[in-house]
């Protein structure tokens, strides 16, 4: 529960799985404003990169297909101000949806 105008952090990364892009980043942004909250603010945390792995297991050339993701995000959500009587609290009572998003960017 958010009291009204009230405050929510989200932290999130976009990363890569079995090749395939998933943008945390923009799933999470998406849902909260379909929630009716505003975005405050939002902070990008640089991590820095580690050492990658030159080959694979069974000794064959590595390669690399995305770009790296060295950095995540923290995400400042606002609730609205106060509620008014007689007022749906569920935005998506209204007949509105979220759309489902699988993270799946390749087309």
């Amino acid at each position: 529960m958010l009291a009204p105008k009230g405050r929510l952090m989200v932290k999130c990364m976009d990363y890569v799985s079995s090749g395939g892009l998933f943008l945390g980043r923009h799933h999470v942004v998406t849902t909260a404003l379909a929630l009716g909250l505003k975005q405050a603010d939002e902070f990008v945390h640089y991590s820095g990169t580690g050492p990658q792995p030159t080959e694979n297991l069974d000794g064959t050339p590595r390669k690399q297909y995305h770009a790296r993701r060295a950095h995540s995000y923290l995400c400042v959500f606002q609730a609205p101000g106060s509620r008014r009587r007689g007022c749906n609290s569920n935005p998506l009572e209204n007949g509105s949806r979220l759309q489902q998003y699988d993270g799946d960017d390749r087309g």
